[in-house]
């Protein structure tokens, strides 16, 4: 009669046991797909951000007199957008040189900025 006791108990610590495991498992999956996700997504928002600085130079270098103000572009879907913003003009050594800020936006959370400097 004991053994039979002692063989429930153990199967409820067992189950105990497995399911804390599973639970854990669950976790870590979990959150290295959120950590994937975040990754994947600030990726995206750099390509964003250096495509924004083309976009800005090649629409420069067309037209001298859009090289100013800022720009906001949505590419496919509102949680994909592209801001420019020409943050300064001078005017040196026979050149006009300009300085753009193109911010990369994916979804509400995840942005990445990069400044350029090139000149014309």
């Amino acid at each position: 009669m004991r053994e039979k006791g002692f063989a429930l108990v153990l199967a409820i610590f067992m189950l105990v046991v497995f399911s804390i495991i599973g639970f854990v498992l669950v976790n870590i999956v979990t959150s290295e797909n959120m950590e994937s996700t975040e990754e994947w997504q600030s990726l995206q928002a750099l390509f964003l951000a250096e495509s924004g600085a083309e976009i800005a130079i090649t629409e420069c270098l067309k037209n001298v007199l859009k090289c100013s103000g800022s720009d906001n572009y949505t590419l496919l879907d509102a949680s994909r957008r592209i801001n420019i913003q020409f943050v300064e003009h001078t005017f040196f050594d026979g050149y006009n040189n300009y300085t753009v800020e193109s911010t990369g936006i994916m979804g509400q959370n995840v942005r990445r900025k990069i400044k350029v400097k090139f000149r014309n």
